[in-house]
């Protein structure tokens, strides 16, 4: 259950990133409120549902993750 919830929240953060003009996929930084300064493959982040949940060396709250990636994806539309 929790790697399908983390591989889910991963797949999206590189279908969102595909929407940031310039973005380097490994270099690539949030400057949502909550996750201002992360970056994607550094973030040091978690919750009760992820603790400790590895996205590729990232540690990411989901919630706060799928609030970022609908934001930029309305941003690109």
């Amino acid at each position: 259950m929790l790697v399908v919830k983390s591989m889910r929240a991963f797949a999206l953060a590189l279908v969102t990133l595909a929407c940031l003009t310039g973005a380097d996929l490994f270099q690539a930084t949030f400057r949502d409120a909550h996750l201002r300064g992360a970056d994607l493959f550094g973030a040091s982040l978690s919750n009760a549902d992820l603790r400790g949940a590895n996205l590729g060396f990232a540690f990411l709250r989901e919630a706060d993750l799928l609030r970022a990636i609908g934001q930029y994806t309305a941003h690109c539309l």
